[in-house]
């Protein structure tokens, strides 16, 4: 019975050790974006190379990012990121363009 309760301490302790050593964060970042160097061509061998920046035109855009971090441990980290960002672009071309194999 003693020897049980020796190991089931052990065992204990060791689990604790590592509970004590976890820790919970939350990182968050927001800004304004611009979009800048944003040239694209799909398919990149032969469609057109446009610029999202210089040939149409973007309204600057508000972010945020949040992460949630788990460290487990001294070594070892738990991290989850949500960071949606979607800037639309509108305009028009002054030549054909084609994109996704589409003219």
């Amino acid at each position: 019975m003693k020897k049980l309760l020796l190991i089931i301490t052990i065992i204990f302790i060791s689990f604790l050790s590592n509970i004590l050593y976890a820790q919970l964060g939350i990182d968050i970042e927001a800004g304004l974006i611009k979009s800048g160097y944003n040239d694209v061509r799909i398919p990149g061998d032969n469609g057109t190379l446009f610029s999202f920046s210089e040939d149409l035109k973007s309204d600057d855009e508000f972010f945020y990012r949040l992460r949630l971090n788990y460290k487990i441990g001294e070594k070892h980290n738990l991290s989850i990121l949500y960071a949606p960002l979607t800037i639309d672009a509108k305009g028009q071309f002054d030549q054909d363009v084609k994109f996704q194999d589409l003219t």
